[in-house]
């Protein structure tokens, strides 16, 4: 297993130093967490469940899939967008923070390989990129993502929903005669996506 750092989203890395020098201190408290809507090619009706646990958001897909080579489109793109609510005790909010993404590569010579995550929440987009596969490349690759978020939740306006889009991508030679196969995580001890989520209270 391999691990990868990826760079922070315009607009996020100003926020480093305000969130991690004056970070609310964590509640002992839950809130929940639920999938409202779910659309694209990766994530087909009851494929894809989020929840907390243990201080992460995980994100847990089945099928999440891209795959190409013989017999098979020269181009594949396996999709999926994600609205979550997440939605804090009263009197609290909630911060999101650092986390992974794991896949299973298993790309053949003459393929070309990307996977892709946006996320957006209260207006605010970002957007981290993995880095580009060239095959013969396999193994199951656990990439860190470098999110941080400031306090949300708080105050009298309505929490927004937390957004999700990813994607997998092969593009394969013209002479590649084998199957690349590119697969969100389904292992029950590894999350697709886990992210951090703290519960904090409110000033």
């Amino acid at each position: 297993m391999s691990v990868r750092t990826l760079g922070l989203a315009a607009g996020v890395a100003g926020l480093i130093a305000a969130t991690l020098s004056a970070a609310p201190a964590a509640a002992a408290v839950s809130g929940s967490v639920a999938v409202t809507a779910a659309s694209g090619s990766g994530c087909a009706p009851d494929t894809v469940t989020a929840a907390e646990k243990d201080g992460k958001l995980e994100i847990r897909y089945r099928g999440h899939q891209a795959k190409a080579g013989l017999n098979l489109p020269k181009a594949a793109v396996s999709q999926c967008a994600l609205s979550l609510a997440i939605t804090p005790a009263a009197g609290y909010g909630y911060q999101l923070g650092a986390g992974t993404q794991t896949v299973d590569y298993q790309v053949e010579k003459g393929t070309y390989s990307s996977n892709t995550f946006h996320y957006r929440t209260d207006g605010e987009a970002g957007l981290l990129d993995s880095d580009s596969l060239d095959g013969p490349h396999k193994e199951v690759a656990t990439t860190s993502l470098a999110i941080v978020e400031p306090v949300r939740g708080c105050g009298a306006a309505p929490v927004k929903p937390f957004l999700v889009d990813n994607a997998l991508r092969h593009f394969m030679g013209k002479n590649t005669q084998l199957v690349s196969v590119s697969t969100y995580s389904e292992a029950p001890e590894t999350p697709s996506v886990a992210l951090g989520l703290q519960w904090v209270t409110c000033a």
